[in-house]
């Protein structure tokens, strides 16, 4: 190997040993446990989703702690640790993944399995060539309701992985980013 590719084998060493380490700092300063944790993902997304307007940046935030029993200030200063400000960025930047770390089944948050996810990208793909992407998630979510599948859920995931109109879902999501064996 070369010294250039050396040192870019080193500094990606280096990057994932960060980021292991900050992974760990988080799931060690985490208020909750995974599970409780993912329950609070689950339902904040549910609420932003079916009733984005807020009049405060952590409404749904605050109304599930609330609704716990738990205390706002511990949870408020962790998530302001990851730099997570709103019940928006909870959705996009706080996947209990990058927190408690990947499972044998996922390495980012998504409610459906992976030949759901495909199956929903080739029916996508078909209705944008026919009718084409209104900035939507139309498609998506016709989709997913007509397959019984977790709509408000799989939509925040999607938005969390680039995917905020149909169009982008196909653009950037990829499944080798979500399922670990894709």
């Amino acid at each position: 190997m070369d010294s250039k590719s050396q040192r870019k084998r080193q500094r990606q060493i280096a990057a994932q040993i960060e980021r292991e380490r900050r992974r760990q700092k988080a799931e060690e300063t985490c208020p909750l446990n995974r599970e409780e944790y993912t329950r609070f993902i689950d339902a904040v997304t549910t609420e932003w989703i079916e009733s984005p307007s807020q009049q405060h940046p952590f409404q749904h935030t605050h109304s599930y702690l609330e609704t716990h029993d738990l205390s706002p200030e511990p949870f408020l200063n962790f998530l302001s640790t990851q730099r997570i400000q709103s019940d928006f960025d909870v959705i996009i930047h706080g996947d209990e993944h990058f927190i408690f770390g990947s499972t044998p089944a996922r390495l980012r948050r998504m409610p459906i399995d992976e030949p759901q996810l495909h199956e929903l990208m080739d029916y996508i793909d078909i209705r944008i060539r026919k009718d084409g992407c209104d900035n939507t998630l139309r498609w998506t979510e016709e989709w997913l309701s007509e397959n019984s599948l977790p709509v408000s859920l799989t939509v925040g995931s999607l938005i969390a992985l680039g995917g905020g109109c149909d169009c982008e879902v196909i653009l950037n999501v990829e499944p080798n980013m979500i399922y670990p064996n894709s």
